[in-house]
């Protein structure tokens, strides 16, 4: 399970790096609700995160019938 939690961690990172020193114009900088920016690369990088987790959440339960 580890092994798998780094593989999705780093593949948030690559997403993350394909838009590492894009300009702002680029990376279409929005605000959030409190104010804190929120970029293009973030909302990737988080939909690859929640996809690939549920992804694995449901293998496990399905593994794991009782």
């Amino acid at each position: 399970m580890l092994e798998t939690l780094i593989s999705i961690a780093q593949g948030a990172g690559s997403i993350l790096m394909k838009w590492y020193g894009s300009g702002p114009e680029d990376l279409n900088i929005k605000l959030k609700e409190g104010g804190s920016p929120v970029t293009i690369a973030d909302e990737q990088a988080d939909a690859y995160l929640r996809g690939r987790l549920a992804e694995e959440f449901l293998r496990s339960c399905r593994q794991r019938r009782f």
